[in-house]
């Protein structure tokens, strides 16, 4: 990482993956990502792991942020390649940004969960994961209000008890009321509470367990015209979000993760 010091924690996570693939993994800072952190999976054309994370984050924040996005990558090396699978959706023609977004979260919230779990064990991550979290929480309430506006009543359901859930969880890690936003809509509260449930009882090691939760939620919401599981060797990844992000920044610079 880039003039960041890099915790125990961190270093170890990515010994673990770095033992888990022959590919590349490449890590740095960007100045203009909108979310903590990203990861860009392979592809043929570009068989290289590439995490970023935001340049303004503190030392603390970036090591968290950093072991999150090398998690996901332990998370998939531990299983077959044949039994990794992706959500796949649907051409839409309206609301296309809200589905990629539910898509996103089918895919990422089943492993962010277990993710954040073991962070908020580690008495060296604990600290940034607070401090990346409580904004993300405290923002929140401006999206939610703005979706009820524009989307969908059922649109609006389906996005936001996704992300009800995400946001209990993490509150509950790190000691926030997250879900408070939530309070004026009893029917989300209600919905996320049935989707958490269903995540509960799923044995979750690894991603055969979080392809499970995913395939739950969908069936569960009704949503399953739009979101199917396909193999992951097939499925595209997040391309655009990486030419989005050379694209705003060319000059971005690129270390090889374990150069501190």
């Amino acid at each position: 990482m880039e003039n960041v010091r890099t915790f125990k924690t961190t270093a170890k996570i990515l010994q673990q993956a770095t033992e888990l693939t022959d590919l590349p993994i490449i890590i740095a800072s960007h100045s203009t990502l909108q979310d903590q952190g990203i990861i860009i999976h392979p592809t043929p054309d570009n068989p290289i792991y590439r995490i970023f994370y935001y340049s303004k984050l503190d030392e603390e924040e970036t090591n968290a942020a950093v072991t999150h996005e090398l998690c996901h990558i332990i998370r998939t090396l531990r299983v077959p390649e044949e039994e990794r699978l992706a959500v796949r959706m649907q051409p839409v023609i309206q609301h296309f940004k809200t589905y990629r977004t539910i898509g996103t979260s089918l895919f990422s919230y089943p492993d962010d969960i277990e993710i954040e779990k073991f962070i908020a064990n580690c008495s060296d991550l604990k600290s940034g994961q607070r401090k990346l979290w409580r904004p993300v929480i405290g923002g929140f309430k401006r999206e939610i209000e703005d979706d009820f506006r524009t989307l969908p009543q059922g649109l609006f359901l389906v996005k936001h008890s996704l992300d009800y859930v995400l946001m209990r969880r993490v509150g509950e890690l790190i000691g926030e009321k997250a879900t408070r936003h939530y309070y004026g809509y009893a029917d989300v509260m209600q919905e996320g509470n049935e989707l958490l449930e269903i995540a509960d009882g799923v044995k979750r090691e690894d991603i055969v367990g979080d392809r499970e939760v995913s395939r739950l939620w969908i069936e569960r919401l009704g949503i399953g015209e739009v979101f199917s599981l396909i193999p992951q060797a097939v499925a595209e990844f997040a391309d655009g979000d990486l030419e989005f992000l050379l694209e705003t920044n060319p000059n971005v610079e690129v270390s090889v993760s374990g150069d501190n």
